[in-house]
């Protein structure tokens, strides 16, 4: 089959869509103004939009294509020009000699249908792309290559002209096709030094890796947009396993640590690092090294282009015992070489591309009480649970969350999610100017106005949706909006089956909607799930909320986590939450600690299960010989209360507990070798402080030792939170981000036998309200008599900052040079809760008086989200005489450096020569 001469203006959907086409050539086809209407974006399309689709055909050529102005239309999704869609049988499809030019979003798109598979042998020979990525929806590349799409092919003698947009020449990973002759315009090379980090040790996640990274002998995940080849030949090696050395690097969940690098195998070799990153835009990138063993290793770094020229010079890193990033932002292709002195070798630990992937730990308390779903949001039902406020404002311009589909919206809403021993709570109110729902229960309810939650119960930060629960909730339902609320799970239920036992309940209100949901853990065990709730638990959670105009057109989906991408689909990127609750009853110091026994029944059992907070398992010992003991290690001393052991068997075990601080010299606690009281459980009130408690157990019943939990209970005063950094003999709470709300504080700690209070710096004036200040007082007053536990808190500082000179070219200038530039530099991570502003002056002063007249200065000004780092640059060409002058950098906090709101750092100062 031949076709010949199509033309398509003016359509609302497709241009074209070709479907189950066999051996056929179509020639000179063209499609205009698709998805645009008027100029606007009228088209409407839930498959979403492009210039030409081919799905489940094979053996198709297009010849001489010309696709303009095709738009995403008002729903928001794809606006693609050229879509390999895949599906059934899709093989061997050509496209040749082709001008796409106007594209909301990617030029090229190589697509998944339904699923159910790529294309086999998708061809692109000629072809010029420009003017993509205007508006993008779930693509902006010259050529998208959806994840996982199964296809392959060859692209080749393609131009991709993206302007002055900074959209990527290629999106996604290219793996599967081969492609050559490819021009990108403008070209993309760049490099520019931005810092030596030495304060982030081996705890990356806090500062980069959020688009890709490589732990040697750990792990890697590269992003897409990159291609690395190491050219060095040198292996890693581990230098320590499982330590908790800070400057080992952590895995990607920042559960555990462990030392490995890449190290030459000669004294002054080079470890060669070639990137290619495809995409063309400039990405943040880190090599951490580190002097593992602190013997003076010294080494240089070198960024060049491929043909070896240097795009950054040569920088020696030395004095690196405690580890440092090299930190550098880079476009194109470039090479990275680590080269060693002449008496070390050289040493790279690992590699990192992109910002912070750490988002900052997420707290559900418990529910003092079970709340009704009523869909009536009670303030005394809801009492201790943190709100979690849904805006554009907090949740993207902070870089935690994500606007998908749309570039802003006057959407706003607040969830509260809490817990007890049924299930998890959600509570949300969202404002809304238009609603639209017209399904009902049963059906999915993504498409429409929604509250979603995204669950990984186990918190395993797997990729992809496998260990992952989407549950969709929504106030109303029906044609007409008038029916009950429902609810929709997509990945694990496949629907609103009841035996879920998932409740919801909801009404519309005058500017929006509010809705009620809970969600048993059991509907969280679909796929066997095992888990225990409890404090201290560790779930992935994220919160969507889904904005339709009333006719059915999506306006935008906001979430609490992404890092600014589409991640719904992958758990990894889901908000890590604690479950926490006020305790006042006596602590379990035992629980998660280092257990050993006298004999172990290896494998089926181990010493710390008993010590693990899970009744399902025991320590056996290995034989049934008698006496046995178990010993655990509390890490510190305390106060002890109680005793409660579970054994395997209803045995009237004979015992003795006995308590020690160095694990050599044993005190009594209990006497219990005459018991005749059977078990399985037994509690004994004990006094005394020890960090070491053991049990020995005598004799039985002719059963074998065993031992379900070993409890070991403190009646101390005990501050507990896994957000903050909390030194028990210093007595401080450290990693209050500066501008925290004194609520949002509060409810990242649990107390132990006391109650939690907070005081001004001092002591006596009570904090109700407001931010939180450094140098204020948390005050545990105890509930067992004890003496009050009073901690300092300490907030971190508004920007961590690090100031340089540069003169002319010289980056480490040792004086002013006449008729020079003369650059200030500034690299400064924001550390609050909120975005800031902050500037940097460079001023230079004469000769004249005790501190010299001002010359000259320049400024900038940058505001930063929560957490982000960058570089800020100010200066001016010096005059030919600069004797007895002095340049000084100033880092104040506000826009005006006239009035500042805060004086960051004493200013640096650079005399002249």
């Amino acid at each position: 089959m031949t076709i010949d001469g199509l033309t398509a203006t003016n359509a609302k959907q497709w241009g074209f869509n070709f479907l189950f086409m066999v051996d056929a050539t179509i020639t000179n086809i063209s499609a205009e103004n698709v998805g645009m209407l008027g100029g606007t974006h009228d088209g409407v399309n839930p498959y979403g939009i492009g210039g030409i689709v081919v799905a489940n055909s094979k053996n198709v050529v297009f010849d001489g294509v010309e696709l303009r102005n095709i738009g995403k239309g008002s729903q928001g999704y794809d606006g693609v020009g050229f879509d390999f869609e895949g599906g059934t049988d899709a093989s061997n499809v050509t496209l040749r000699n082709a001008v796409i030019d106007g594209i909301d979003g990617a030029g090229i798109m190589i697509f998944d249908n339904g699923g159910v598979g790529g294309t086999d042998g998708a061809h692109v020979d000629g072809a010029t792309i420009r003017n993509f990525g205007r508006s993008p929806g779930n693509s902006s590349g010259g050529i998208k290559f959806f994840p996982n799409t199964r296809s392959t092919g060859t692209i080749q003698n393609v131009t991709v002209d993206r302007g002055d947009a900074q959209v990527p020449f290629l999106e996604g990973s290219a793996d599967g096709f081969t492609l050559t002759n490819m021009t990108y315009l403008p070209e993309a090379l760049k490099a520019e030094f931005v810092a030596l980090d030495t304060a982030t040790s081996g705890d990356w996640r806090s500062r980069f890796g959020r688009e890709g990274y490589k732990l040697e002998k750990l792990e890697a995940k590269l992003p897409a947009y990159a291609v690395l080849s190491e050219t060095s030949g040198a292996s890693p090696v581990v230098l320590q396993e499982a330590t908790s050395d800070r400057r080992a690097l952590t895995n990607a969940q920042g559960t555990a640590r462990s030392a490995a690098a890449l190290v030459s195998q000669d004294k002054g070799g080079t470890l060669a690092y070639d990137l290619d990153l495809k995409d063309g835009l400039t990405h943040r990138i880190a090599f951490y090294m580190a002097d593992w063993n602190r013997e003076g290793m010294k080494q240089s770094v070198t960024v060049e282009d491929e043909a070896g020229h240097a795009l950054i010079e040569p920088r020696t890193i030395e004095n690196f015992g405690d580890g440092v990033y090299y930190v550098f932002d880079a476009a194109g292709h470039v090479v990275v070489k680590v080269t060693g002195a002449a008496d070390s070798k050289a040493t790279v630990s690992g590699l990192f591309f992109g910002g912070a992937k750490a988002t900052p730990i997420m707290t559900v308390g418990k529910a003092a009480a079970k709340p009704d779903i009523d869909g009536e949001i009670g303030a005394g039902e809801w009492t201790g649970a943190e709100p979690i406020d849904m805006s554009d404002e907090t949740q993207v311009a902070q870089g935690d969350g994500a606007l998908i589909g749309a570039t802003e919206t006057d959407l706003t809403g607040t969830v509260r999610l809490m817990w007890d021993s049924f299930g998890l709570y959600l509570a949300g109110t969202v404002r809304d100017n238009e609603y639209f729902n017209p399904y009902g229960q049963g059906d999915p309810l993504n498409n429409n106005d929604v509250i979603q939650l995204t669950v990984d119960p186990m918190n395993r930060k797997t990729s992809g949706t496998g260990d992952a629960y989407i549950f969709d909730f929504v106030p109303t339902s029906g044609s007409d909006q008038s029916g009950p609320a429902a609810w929709y799970e997509h990945w694990k239920w496949g629907g609103a089956d009841y035996r879920a036992g998932v409740k919801v309940a909801g009404k519309k209100t005058a500017d929006g909607y509010s809705l009620e949901a809970f969600l048993p853990w059991s509907a969280l065990r679909k796929n066997g799930e095992s888990f225990t709730p409890g404090p201290n638990m560790k779930l992935g959670l994220g919160v969507m909320i889904g904005d339709f105009r009333a006719n059915g057109q999506l306006k935008g989906i906001l979430t609490n986590f992404g890092q600014g991408e589409n991640t719904i689909g992958d758990a990894s990127s889901y908000r890590t939450a604690l479950l926490t609750e006020r305790a006042t009853a006596s602590a379990n110091v035992s629980q998660g600690k280092p257990v050993i026994a006298s004999s172990n029944n290896a494998p089926s059992s181990d010493p710390a299960m008993a010590a693990d907070g899970d009744e399902a398992t025991a320590w056996v010992a290995a034989n049934g010989d008698l006496p046995q003991f178990l010993q655990v290690d509390l890490g510190r001393s305390y106060h002890l209360s109680r005793i409660e052991q579970l054994y395997l068997t209803n045995d009237p075990w004979k015992y003795t507990l006995e308590g020690s601080n160095d694990g050599t010299d044993w005190t009594m606690l209990a006497d219990r070798s005459d018991n005749a009281v059977q078990g399985p459980s037994f509690a004994d009130d004990v006094a005394g402080s020890y960090r070491y408690v053991r049990v020995n157990m005598i004799a039985g019943w002719g059963n074998w030792a065993t031992m379900k939990e070993f409890k070991v209970l403190t009646d101390e005063s005990l501050l507990i939170s896994a957000a903050y950094a909390i030194d028990e003999s210093a007595r401080t709470i450290a990693g209050v981000r500066h501008g925290e709300a004194v609520d949002t504080f509060l409810s990242r700690l649990a107390s132990v036998n006391a109650e939690i209070g907070l005081f001004r710096a001092d002591g006596t004036t009570p904090v109700a309200g407001g931010t939180v200040e450094d140098g204020m007082k948390l005050i545990l007053q105890s509930t067992k008599g004890q003496e009050p536990v009073v901690y300092t808190v300490n907030v971190d500082s508004p920007f961590t900052i690090s100031t340089s000179f540069k003169v002319g070219h010289n980056g480490h200038p040792a004086g002013l040079a006449p008729g020079e530039l003369l650059t200030g530099m500034l690299q400064a991570t924001n550390n609050g809760a909120a975005a800031q502003t902050v500037t940097l002056v460079t001023a230079l002063y004469d000769d004249s008086g005790e501190d010299g007249a001002l010359v000259n200065f320049s400024y900038r000004t940058q505001t930063l989200a929560a957490g982000e780092t960058s570089t800020l640059t100010a200066g001016f060409k010096l005059p030919n005489a600069v004797a007895g002058f002095k340049a000084k950098l100033f880092v104040v906090s506000g826009s005006d450096f006239l009035a500042p709101t805060g004086i960051l750092s004493e200013p640096a100062v650079l005399a002249g020569e």
